[in-house]
């Protein structure tokens, strides 16, 4: 595979174009197994870039992918546990760590950012399941 670079600007209008393509393709009938794992794809490479001082650290928790992010005024007794967007199908908290660390500046909070198991792979209730565990972690 060849690596890509986008700029910002350009990961962010792909990003909305297979959206939509999901979208529409949704309602014609259905999304296959095939434009989900794209998507997927897609949200594991690309992500906003990280505004400036803030530090990601990966770690496991509860046997899955989590990314500590934190920025220069968050506080140690303040935690924000974030669970990314995505209908429990898609993304990942690579997509959204510009929005997480903000948040977290913005709360003066250190934030988890977890992956959690995606259907259909991980059906119902195993996301539930999984948000329950990292919270208690």
């Amino acid at each position: 595979m060849i690596p890509i670079t986008l700029s910002p600007n350009r990961r962010t209008r792909l990003f909305k174009w297979m959206v939509k393509l999901m979208i529409a393709r949704q309602e014609k009938g259905g999304i296959n197994e095939s434009m989900i794992y794209k998507m997927r794809a897609f949200s594991a490479r690309y992500g906003l870039p990280m505004p400036s001082g803030a530090v990601s650290t990966p770690v496991k928790i509860a046997g899955y992918e989590a990314a500590w992010i934190k920025m220069p005024e968050s506080r140690a007794d303040r935690v924000l546990l974030y669970f990314h967007g995505g209908g429990y199908v898609n993304s990942s908290p690579k997509m959204h760590a510009q929005m997480i660390a903000r948040m977290a500046s913005t709360l003066q909070a250190r934030a988890l950012a977890v992956e959690y198991p995606l259907a259909p792979e991980h059906p119902y209730p195993a996301a539930l399941e999984y948000a329950r565990e990292a919270y208690q972690a």
